[in-house]
């Protein structure tokens, strides 16, 4: 049995006009879209100054070991302490505004270097990573707090308390000529 004529039509009708508003719709996406870029083009030529460097190089601001021994000697004095809060505490010894994000970020990657060339010298630990943070910890606390910069400074220059170099077989330190 056939449908009627007129539910047929109004059928193939339904069917034309949710095509359309399925057209419609994808549109209104496409430009939702668009007006979301121009809006953003809008914002960097319209307030420039608000735009700041999302980093900052800070290659420089801190001497050679510098980060590691200030990061060692406040794990030594604290028990465990996360990466940003090492950087922010190096900030603060450097007087560096902690409340700028692109510098705390970019003294984050700094710290983290030097503590994983630290954790290679057996200075500091990593402990456990929470919520993608490093947890750090101190090797040795009781020479935590009086390491020097350069390990082998005291050796240097000729105090007589310091422990003497081992001589590697493979490779001498000083050369018989």
């Amino acid at each position: 049995m056939s449908k009627p004529l007129i539910v047929h039509t109004l059928t193939e009708k339904r069917a034309e006009i949710l095509g359309q508003i399925k057209a419609y719709e994808a549109q209104i996406a496409h430009a939702k879209h668009d007006l979301a870029h121009v809006n953003a083009t809008i914002e960097l030529f319209a307030a420039p100054e608000r735009q700041r460097a999302r980093y900052i190089v800070s290659h420089g601001f801190f001497k050679k070991g510098e980060i590691a021994d200030i990061c060692v000697r406040h794990l030594g004095a604290d028990a465990e302490l996360t990466t940003r809060e090492l950087a922010e505490r190096v900030m603060a010894e450097r007087n560096l505004d902690i409340s700028d994000t692109a510098l705390r970020n970019s003294v984050v990657f700094k710290v983290v270097q030097a503590l994983r060339h630290a954790k290679r010298r057996k200075l500091v630990r990593m402990v456990e990573k929470k919520k993608g943070m490093c947890v750090w910890g101190c090797r040795r606390r009781r020479h935590a707090a009086r390491r020097c910069q350069y390990p082998f400074h005291d050796r240097l220059t000729g105090d007589a308390s310091a422990p003497p170099i081992k001589q590697s077989a493979r490779r001498p330190l000083l050369s018989s000529r």
